[in-house]
């Protein structure tokens, strides 16, 4: 039933930039590379499969060779980037070594820059940039962000605050435990939810005290994921 309601929302998608799309795959240089920057507004992961799908014809013309060729690659790795976090899903299985080598040289590039951009992001006055930032450098699965997701623990938003401390349970490095504990008292209740989730599932018994003292937090839910926690790192 997913299946069908993501072909649904595919069509759909393309049936409301078929002129953006069509002027993609025109063949005329000029308009392919607006088309591809159009589409980045979309903030789509449907626009990066189709960007996606015309960089592999970029990939089967010889590189330096086609100045027109290569300033088309450029303007569609571009929006690849711009548009982000979807990219980086729909790159992943490439950037961890899997598919074709056109394909993984284009998800290297494509990281390397949509890396940079999140940890720009990060520091946007603008909080919901800061917001979509984490969101887009959770995507990305990357060990160097680690550290900038520290430093976001500390940001003025408890959106980004939370998205942070998620991510670093997901990313599983140690490093992240003391940064995390020493939030555990934040005035936002999800945050603090964040960071016991998150100390549980790195599984380091310095956080046993921070978790056993969630056990007495006035909200429900945190409670109980103290609990997991604990069962998780065999503390009682």
């Amino acid at each position: 039933m997913s299946d069908l309601f993501g072909f649904r929302h595919y069509l759909s998608f393309q049936l409301k930039n078929r002129q953006t799309i069509s002027r993609l795959r025109s063949g005329e240089i000029d308009a392919q590379c607006q088309a591809a920057a159009a589409l980045t507004s979309t903030g789509s992961g449907h626009g990066s499969r189709i960007l996606l799908g015309e960089l592999k014809k970029c990939a089967k013309r010889p590189g330096g060779q086609d100045p027109q060729n290569d300033s088309l690659r450029t303007a569609l790795i571009s929006a690849l980037v711009e548009i982000g976090g979807p990219s980086a899903t729909l790159l992943g299985p490439a950037f961890r070594g899997h598919g074709a080598d056109w394909e993984q040289l284009v998800a290297k590039e494509v990281y390397g820059q949509i890396f940079q951009k999140c940890v720009a992001g990060l520091r946007d006055p603008n909080h919901k940039v800061r917001v979509d930032a984490t969101l887009d450098l959770d995507s990305l699965k990357d060990p160097r962000s680690v550290r900038p997701f520290i430093d976001a623990l500390s940001d003025s938003n408890s959106n980004v605050r939370m998205n942070a401390a998620f991510a670093l349970g997901r990313l599983g490095d140690l490093q992240a435990v003391p940064a995390l504990m020493s939030i555990h008292h934040d005035s936002d209740e999800m945050v603090r939810f964040a960071v016991i989730s998150s100390l549980g599932e790195l599984g380091d018994k310095r956080a046993l005290p921070v978790i056993k003292s969630a056990l007495e937090n006035d909200v429900m839910l945190i409670q109980v994921k103290a609990q997991e926690a604990l069962g998780t790192l065999g503390g009682s």
